[in-house]
Formats: structure tokens, sequence, C-alpha cells
């Protein structure tokens, strides 16, 4: 079956956040993408609005079977269907263990730069965010290990948050690198919350490795918050998953998401998650083919008219991480100016801490023409930006 992903359509006057910022403003930020859903999605969805009660919902075998099927034939993961527990969100997960799994005044771990929102969910609690740079070098990002494991030694430091693929670098963990960290985190006494959110939205044959697959110490410490929402462009159903293995801890997983009020699906959520799982594969084998084209076509227009910014060499994700250093060290201000001169709205790396401050992040999840109108309003609110102000290359 052939998808459209060409087809440009309007979002202006449906409450997004993403678009209702303005008619005249592009905008290429925040991570959701610019295509319609699968066929199948849809057409489920409507069938079970045309049904017309809406009442309350229960959790679904069918929906784990679907969960179980997806990760089992894409992954060879072999989820058990008692480790899968359904959430709201993947954001109001990771706030609800935060305060279940640590105490007032613990630190969190991160690698940064990372998705800003861990810092929230983190600082908002009562927390400490603690973090472990990645290493930064021509383009590209790596963790190192030795680093990660001083910073667990630090007193009062339960919890990992992981982001696997790597949100905004684009950095998808290999199965050696997670089962180094989960070595670590066992030395250290500590469990690892991994968000793995992104994890289908992958470059042509880059592999994902589950965290919670990678070895015996990874299951037994972890929690991996999953959903379809990035890969199948669902953020307003507000649907996910939670795989846990360990059952001590699961069991308090379970207290912590029912003592939340975030353990309840809607009625469309499920519906949502069974038809991209057992339906959409083909659409999500075309949108990657789609995708791997357009950062294709972003690479190679930022060589050709953008050569003094770098973009990070990303495995994973549908964003650009976009290095500005050599043309200002306050990306923010770059943002602000970009929005108001050529009506573009990036997202400012500052609040993704690390070294973010001298990056923009760019979503390029839109049909062609789109992506090619906003890199040439990138381009030209580069120009007037730099003006005449010396470059610096090195």
């Amino acid at each position: 079956m052939d998808y459209d992903f060409d087809t440009i359509v309007s979002r202006i006057g449906t409450d997004s956040t993403k678009w209702d910022k303005g008619e005249d403003i592009l905008p290429m930020w925040v991570a959701d993408m610019d295509f319609k859903t699968s066929p199948e999605i849809i057409s489920d969805l409507k069938n079970r609005i045309d049904q017309g009660i809406f009442g309350y919902t229960d959790i679904s075998d069918e929906w784990k079977k679907s969960i179980i099927s997806w990760w089992g034939r894409r992954y060879n993961f072999k989820i058990h269907e008692d480790w899968i527990l359904y959430s709201t969100g993947v954001i109001p997960s990771l706030s609800s263990l935060i305060r279940k799994f640590s105490s007032p005044g613990d630190n969190i771990l991160v690698m940064t730069p990372v998705y800003d929102i861990f810092f929230h969910s983190i600082e908002n609690n009562g927390r400490h965010v603690l973090e472990c740079p990645l290493d930064y070098h021509y383009g590209s990002y790596s963790l190192d290990l030795n680093k990660l494991d001083k910073l667990m030694k630090t007193p009062n430091t339960p919890i990992l948050l992981l982001c696997n693929p790597h949100n905004p670098t684009g950095n998808v963990w290999t199965k050696t690198s997670l089962q180094m960290i989960g070595r670590l985190c066992y030395e250290n006494n500590m469990i690892c919350i991994s968000d793995e959110i992104h994890c289908d939205i992958l470059r042509e044959n880059v592999k994902y490795a589950p965290y919670a697959d990678a070895c015996n110490l990874t299951r037994n410490a972890s929690i991996s918050l999953i959903s379809p929402t990035k890969s199948f462009n669902l953020a307003g159903i507000q649907t996910s998953a939670i795989i846990c293995p360990n059952p001590a801890l699961r069991e308090k997983v379970i207290r912590t998401i029912n003592n939340d009020e975030i353990a309840e699906p809607n009625i469309l959520s499920q519906v949502a998650t069974i038809a991209a799982y057992n339906k959409s594969e083909d659409w999500l084998k075309a949108l990657l083919a789609y995708l791997d084209k357009n950062i294709s076509i972003a690479h190679h227009f930022f060589i050709e008219n953008l050569p003094y910014l770098t973009v990070v060499e990303g495995k994973g994700t549908y964003l650009l991480w976009i290095d500005c250093s050599s043309i200002t060290q306050d990306a923010t201000k770059l943002r602000d100016f970009l929005l108001e001169d050529v009506k573009l709205y990036l997202t400012a790396g500052e609040p993704y801490r690390g070294n973010g401050k001298t990056f923009l992040r760019m979503n390029i999840a839109c049909p062609k023409a789109m992506l090619m109108k906003g890199l040439k309003k990138l381009k030209k609110g580069i120009g007037d930006f730099v003006g005449n102000k010396p470059i610096n290359l090195l």
C-alpha cells in the first residue's frame, strides 16, 4: 500500500500545542509529526467512536498482547504479560516513579544534554539534578563510563534516568553500552528508569536494544517507559506502558501509578495502541524511509548552504541537533531572532543543559515541501543573524 506523507494537512485552529502560535509562524520545534497517523489507526478509532458510548474502560488482554507481539517480532524482546502496566503517559509515569523510588533532596542522575522535561519531573518533586555531561567531539556524543561511575557514587543518588534513543542527540545506545550501564547501576545500588519512547524511530540499518533486555542486571533493576505516540503521531491520545520485569519493583510501581491516578485508560488509548502494533507496521516502514530522505535532504542543505553549522549525526529520532557555536554562544537569542526575523520556530538547546546552550533542535518529521520551506527560512535567518560578524570555524 502507498502512504501519503507529502500532503500538508492544516492544523491551525485545532488547539495544537505545536501550531497554534500564530498563522504566519512555521513551527519545527516540539516532537510531534505533521503527518496523519496510519489509515488503520484512524479507521479503528472511528469505529470505536461510532459505537457512541464512552464509559469507563478496563485494560484489555488484547492491548497487552499487541505490545508483546510488537517487541517480540521487532526487537526479539520477550515481554511477559504480567510485566506490562498501563499509564497515561511517559512523563506522568516518570514523575510518579521519581516520587516512589527516591526521597525529597535526593539526586537523580541524567546524561546531558537530555529532554528538558526530565528536569521538570526531578525538580518539581523536590529532587536535585545530577548531570553526567556526554562527551562531545566533532559532531558526535559519547558516554564516559568512568565519569558515570564516579557520579553514581554520589551519596543519595538512587535513580539513573536513561533516554534510549537519546533525545536530543539521537544516540542509540548499543547493547554492550547498556550492559555496562546496568553493571554500574548494580554496583552502586541504583535503579534505572529508561524512557524508550523514540525506540521505533531509527535510521536505516540501525539496531535498537531495549535496556531491560540487555542482560539480567538490566532486567532486574529497571523500569522501562514505552509508547506508540512518537512512532505513530498519537501524542494527544495519551497512552503508554510501563515494563517492569522485577516483581518486587513492579508492586511498588503499581501502587504509585494508582495512587497518582495515572493507571486507567481512556476509551481510545488502547484502540490506537492495538491498531498501531497489530496493523500499522507497513505504515511505519514507509514513514521511516520518508524520514531518512528528509534527514538526507537536511544534511545536504546544511553542507551546501550553512557549512559553518554542524548537525549531529544522530542514529535515532526525527530531530536535528544543530551546533551553532561558530556563530553564537547563546542559541536562545538565535532562536528568538529566527522567530522574529523569518517566523521559524525552533527549540533552543539551553533547557537540555549539558553543552546545549549553543544548540538548536529542529523537527524534520513533516512533508518535504514544509521541510524545504523551513530550511530556506533557516538559511535566510542565519544569514541575517550573522551579517558581517566573524564566524568561528575552530
